[in-house]
């Protein structure tokens, strides 16, 4: 068996596979694990688009959880994990090729698996059992809003535990700076994988089975490139079709009725309980969902200081950038209320990064469990991540140009729809009506033109919908095995298989997804175990 690709799809279905009787080759097509170099741009070229070049990370074992960033306890990096919600399975009405050909019962087994492989305990995100009197949810189902909640997980899974564990294994080989060009096979089998290793295909891995896991942009980019070009599995055109991310944008700013509520609010920031880290996002409910025809979304607060300090940190930054430049300052701030910020701005940063061990600390972990919150907070920036409409007009295609290996390079057309544009501003709307009815607070807009300013411009390196799933050969390029149709030896792992993506990151269902499909593989192949060294 070949896995092309050493992320978290792929290392998944090596680490099941490791010690059974068969042969596993990983290629993976950069060095070995490390620490975060930043997610870049440029790997993919951008053509028809609205939006900017999309970031991805540096091929690397161990894949994108080398360059999770969200701090946990000792030291360790991690990311968010929560399941897809039932509605993201179903056939929408009002939403255009989704549905996915299981629901979530069929894999709520998987997800369990995938926490055991996390060590994230028992697979449980039901509300009632992460808040409590001190952390209570916000009061606004009636007005169509609710809390979901987010657990997080290790990077050194991946980039530590389970690289160690290959490196002993008896029947797992794993191949660094194995940089795979193309596919070559026939008769619906594919025979080969070509190695592009100094020149054009020097080496070449056969296989029984292969598995490409390499990431949402390589996979078809691979697919599409095989054969001379002739390709892999696009009889229908469907390869690289449905390319779908997550936008994140800014999408208002919520001020509470009272500030004591700062005080009660932990529940929306990363904290532990239960002995494992978990976080709340404000989501819209299903009902909400069906009568206003949303796409699924997940909000998360960001607390703010008080405009009158943010307004002297402006005025302050402006008189400084004066004096460098020479020039005296129109408009200098009071000396007391510098003073006074500095000294506040100071506490509240020192108190951070002592929490997250990182500075300048950010935001987005640790800000409840300060003192005087309801002094020190004023209002909270909204931070929304949404789900994109399946599209088959946004895809990933071949460059006409070719790279020093002569392999054409991946471009993506990807541009906004009515309906994504439609959707942003009826979520808002729902935030609006929804925090007014409550009473909890007054929520405002953010507002913009003809696209909204994103915080991810790239998207938020989470590329779904290349080789999509689907029964029929003519809206997928995978069946409901993960099997690409009329090849029944490849197979597809990876958020590329997602038919939708509502808002969830995407990572655990990726690996529930690929320990769903090694359990098919190995069923395939034989029952046999050996005892792993």
């Amino acid at each position: 068996m070949c896995i092309i690709g050493g992320g978290p799809a792929g290392l998944s279905i090596a680490r099941h596979l490791d010690g059974s009787a068969h042969r596993v080759v990983v290629l993976e097509r950069g060095h070995g694990p490390g620490r975060p170099l930043g997610v870049r741009s440029g790997d993919v070229a951008i053509g028809q688009s609205d939006l900017a070049p999309p970031p991805t990370p540096p091929p690397r074992f161990g894949g994108a959880a080398n360059e999770w960033i969200v701090r946990l306890p000792w030291h360790r990096r991690g990311v968010r994990m929560l399941p897809l919600s039932p509605i993201d399975f179903e056939a929408r009405p009002w939403l255009p090729h989704s549905g996915w050909p299981f629901d979530l019962d069929h894999l709520n087994r998987h997800y369990a698996a995938a926490h055991e492989l996390l060590d994230l305990g028992a697979f449980d995100y039901e509300l009632a059992g992460w808040e409590n009197l001190r952390s209570p949810r916000l009061a606004l189902e009636a007005s169509g809003l609710t809390t979901a909640i987010e657990r997080f997980a290790r990077a050194d899974i991946f980039t530590s535990s389970i690289w160690t564990q290959l490196q002993r294994s008896r029947n797992v080989e794993v191949h660094l700076d194995a940089n795979v060009g193309a596919l070559s096979g026939k008769d619906g089998r594919v025979e080969l994988a070509e190695i592009d290793h100094g020149r054009r295909a020097r080496l070449t891995v056969a296989a029984d089975v292969f598995v490409l896991a390499a990431s949402g942009f390589e996979n078809p980019r691979l697919l599409l490139a095989s054969n001379d070009g002739r390709g892999i599995g696009n009889e229908h055109d469907v390869v690289g079709r449905y390319h779908m991310d997550h936008v994140r944008m800014i999408s208002g700013t919520l001020t509470p009725s009272d500030p004591r509520s700062f005080e009660g609010m932990s529940l929306y920031d990363i904290q532990a309980r239960n002995g494992a880290w978990r976080m709340g996002k404000l989501v819209p409910t299903v009902s909400s969902m069906h009568a206003a025809n949303l796409l699924n979304s997940g909000a998360m607060l960001l607390p703010k200081l008080s405009a009158a300090s943010r307004t002297t940190v402006s005025r302050a930054g402006a008189a400084l950038r004066a004096v460098r430049s020479g020039h005296r300052p129109d408009d200098l701030p009071a000396a007391r209320d510098v003073a006074r910020t500095v000294a506040r701005l100071a506490s509240t940063a020192v108190e951070m990064a002592v929490r997250q061990r990182r500075f300048p600390p950010r935001t987005d972990a640790g800000w409840s469990q300060l003192r005087g919150n309801g002094r020190r907070w004023a209002t909270f920036d909204v931070e929304h991540q949404l789900e994109q409409v399946p599209d088959p007009s946004n895809r990933i295609r071949l460059d006409d140009r070719t790279d020093e290996l002569g392999r054409r390079r991946a471009v993506l057309d990807w541009t906004w729809s009515e309906h994504e544009l439609r959707n942003i501003r009826a979520t808002q709307q729902l935030f609006e009506r929804g925090f007014a009815r409550s009473g909890i607070g007054r929520f405002e807009p953010q507002q913009w033109d003809d696209v909204p300013v994103l915080t991810t411009p790239g998207g938020a390196y989470h590329p779904m919908g290349g080789t999509r799933m689907h029964a029929d050969p003519q809206r997928g390029v995978v069946g409901a095995t993960a099997q690409v149709h009329g090849w029944p030896n490849l197979f597809v792992a990876g958020s590329s298989v997602f038919p939708t993506g509502g808002y969830a990151n995407p990572t655990l269902t990726v690996i529930a997804l690929a320990l769903r499909l090694a359990a098919e593989i190995e069923r395939q192949l034989s029952p046999v175990r050996v005892a792993s060294t």
